[in-house]
């Protein structure tokens, strides 16, 4: 958590308005700091495969798998929407910012639709959540792996608006966790979560049309 949260920090500096260049060192810090992370924790902690330790995998059958849980986390994230509410001038903001700099666009697309759902499902449903199954039991283990993921998208201050994001992306974060803890595998959470940053992408670009 100390490498992810340190490059994530240090990538923060940089600006979505800023170079293309900027942009890919930062994802790269992220990514990068995911993956060697879970490397060294397989090894030290673990049988040295991130596949058998973390269930790092995809099987046919997780299509079906990561339909449902895509259809389940809208839904929950859209009751969490009509509960809590929301505010759109973040969405607006880095909308217009991303369409303004293509070259950042590119970067910020492949790490949404590749990079996050790979990394950050082999982080919060693989390595934390099973580190803390093992610790705390399941139950407590899914719901805060998901908290984690939630603050983990919080960039700069922490308002109301972050406390939507927050609220929303942990409980997207728990059903991709019950997911894991029901297959054994990260493939189903890893698909919804590709399928979900695209349909978040697909909604927020459309807005501008």
């Amino acid at each position: 958590m100390v490498t992810i949260f340190a490059a994530r920090g240090v990538g923060s500096v940089f600006d979505y308005r800023q170079a293309g260049l900027a942009t890919f060192v930062f994802y790269a810090l992220l990514f990068g700091g995911m993956a060697g992370s879970c490397i060294v924790a397989s090894r030290v902690l673990g049988t040295g495969s991130i596949v058998r330790d973390f269930g790092w995998r995809f099987r046919t059958i997780d299509v079906a798998w990561g339909l449902a849980v895509l259809i389940a986390s809208v839904v929950a994230r859209v009751a969490f929407a009509l509960v809590v509410g929301t505010d759109s001038g973040t969405s607006d903001d880095l909308r217009d910012g991303l369409l303004d700099h293509h070259d950042v666009l590119a970067v910020f697309l492949v790490a949404a639709l590749i990079g996050a759902p790979l990394f950050e499902e082999l982080v919060f449903r693989g390595v934390i959540q099973r580190g803390l199954t093992k610790l705390t039991g399941k139950y407590v283990a899914i719901v805060a792996q998901g908290l984690l993921f939630g603050f983990y998208h919080v960039v700069g201050a922490f308002d109301l608006v972050s406390v939507f994001y927050v609220g929303s992306l942990s409980i997207i974060g728990m059903v991709f966790g019950i997911a894991a803890d029901r297959t054994g595998r990260l493939g189903p959470g890893m698909l919804a979560h590709f399928l979900s940053n695209a349909l978040a992408m697909a909604v927020l670009f459309g807005m501008s049309s």
